[in-house]
């Protein structure tokens, strides 16, 4: 006879089969019998991942409430169990985010702190970089844009330190982002020019996409309506070969725009 225990692996493993065959919504009463199982058998390390998995599972469901209350209780039973694991810094993170997605950016701080923390302290730099990335973007969300900057900065470092290039390239895009809204267009460009060298060594064509569209906005800014219609033909080409075809759809759009803009002698 089946032991509470194993009713409750049993449940978990059906309930994770469900979800990868896409049927969220119907592996939810496996979750809630395997949490209950794990819980009543004393098991942990079980409870844990069954947490884990509802989380996840509510979130994607848009369920962020109970997504959020399955998560720190998942935080919980590791900081009673294995206080010092290095987990508690992800736990600590995925809290950040789920309070982030409900746009309760104090809270989200706060958690994203502690999984930062967490992630200095074992020396984890991508994960640090990560963390360090999602706080700037609540600085940025508050409107504090040289605070956002100052966090994508110490991400970029510790992302050029592991040579991870593709993540060093998002961060000079979000953070000319920040700075043609600012109005600082020239070290915008620069940054723009930068990412720019390095997609084009990748050979990343949805990148070099994004990147000439960003150039375009600036230099359309700058009031260099030519130089800014080229990017924008090298961005829907871009993303074209990709097969992007709805951003394709919008740099065709923006050029229209200017072009309709060059026209009425903007």
């Amino acid at each position: 006879m089946n032991t509470a225990l194993d009713q409750a692996d049993s449940a978990l493993s059906a309930a994770q089969q469900l979800i990868e065959a896409g049927q969220l919504a119907e592996a939810l009463p496996q979750l809630e019998t395997a949490i209950a199982g794990f819980e009543g058998a004393g098991e942990s390390y079980g409870l844990m991942i069954a947490l884990k998995v509802a989380s996840e599972t509510n979130r994607d469901l848009g369920h962020l409430e109970t997504a959020l209350e399955q998560v720190k209780r998942a935080h919980g039973v590791l900081i009673d169990t294995k206080p010092d694991a290095e987990q508690v810094a992800d736990f600590a993170s995925e809290v950040g985010s789920v309070y982030a997605q409900m746009g309760q950016l104090v809270a989200s701080r706060i958690w994203y702190v502690q999984g930062l923390y967490g992630y200095e302290g074992s020396g984890r730099t991508l994960d640090t970089a990560h963390n360090l990335t999602c706080i700037a973007g609540l600085d940025r969300a508050e409107g504090a844009e040289d605070k956002a900057q100052e966090m994508l900065a110490a991400a970029y470092d510790l992302y050029e330190a592991e040579q991870k290039v593709d993540q060093m390239i998002q961060i000079r895009l979000s953070m000319a982002q920040g700075l043609v809204a600012q109005g600082n267009t020239e070290t915008a460009l620069l940054y723009l020019t930068q990412a720019h060298h390095s997609a084009e060594e990748l050979g990343e064509q949805e990148l070099l996409g994004t990147i000439h569209q960003q150039l375009a906005l600036v230099q359309a800014q700058l009031g260099n309506t030519d130089q800014a219609g080229e990017h924008l033909i090298q961005a829907k080409k871009f993303f074209a070969t990709v097969g992007l075809w709805e951003d394709a759809s919008f740099a065709d759009e923006l050029l229209f725009s200017l072009q309709k803009s060059q026209e009425s002698g903007w």
